[in-house]
């Protein structure tokens, strides 16, 4: 009877040992959140050369240090950086100075451009990978064309048009003027242009100027524009008579 006592409170006592230990684990397991990463593309169209730029947002509960950056080239060929610095497209992981970054990407090929992205934190945890996915166009061709009259009478106001086209482009160009043969200067509403300024021209608007000139004879003017990929130059002869 005493044997049968003791085994059955062996018994117990090992359940009960079991129980708690358990209930230990169940109690003290813990893990962080894996990190979120959002992409946010910040432009509708991408040009080749054209730098196009994308928001990076990482997020994590609980979680205060640093991350690092994971960039994959797919298909396609581009440069990415952030803040100047260059990011690997790789796979090689890079240190985020901080949770929120924008990230200049630049197309060198025409076509798909296929890029996944990837965040850690510095404690080891990992996101999984995000993937952007856009069509590069041609970079659209600027263009330049002038109508001048080949001759003035006397020393009045020579009527210029100037069309300075680039396909989806809203903003203004520079363009800049030289008077390679006699003198004046044009008026562009109510600036005055002289020979070696420039002036920011709408693109894709028709623009009007006139030529004032100091002297009789030939006088020979010369436009050129450029989009920081390309110069366009429009040359016109005005004849200046009595």
């Amino acid at each position: 009877m005493k044997r049968h006592l003791h085994s059955s409170g062996g018994i117990l006592a090992v359940i009960a040992l079991l129980l708690i230990g358990g209930c230990g684990k169940k109690t003290f397991q813990s893990s962080e959140p894996a990190p979120t990463l959002e992409i946010t593309a910040l432009q509708d169209s991408y040009a080749i050369d054209r730098a196009a730029y994308l928001q990076i947002d990482v997020a994590q509960q609980g979680y205060e240090g640093g991350y690092l950056l994971s960039a994959v080239l797919q298909e396609g060929g581009c440069s990415l950086s952030i803040q100047g610095s260059e990011v690997p497209t790789s796979g090689e992981w890079i240190p985020l100075a901080g949770a929120s970054e924008i990230l200049t990407l630049v197309p060198t090929l025409a076509g798909p451009l296929r890029i996944s992205f990837e965040v850690k934190a510095e404690g080891g945890e990992q996101s999984g990978r995000s993937f952007v996915h856009f069509t590069v166009t041609e970079s659209p061709e600027l263009g330049l064309e002038i109508d001048a009259p080949a001759t003035s009478s006397g020393l009045s106001p020579a009527e210029i048009t100037l069309r300075l086209t680039k396909a989806g482009w809203n903003g203004t160009i520079p363009v800049k003027f030289d008077l390679t043969d006699g003198s004046g200067a044009l008026q562009y509403g109510a600036v005055t242009v002289r020979s070696g300024d420039r002036i920011a021209i709408p693109a894709n608007v028709e623009q009007t100027l006139y030529y004032i000139p100091d002297e009789r004879g030939i006088h020979k003017l010369q436009f050129s524009a450029t989009d920081g990929y390309t110069t366009q130059y429009a040359n016109a002869e005005i004849i200046v008579t009595q």
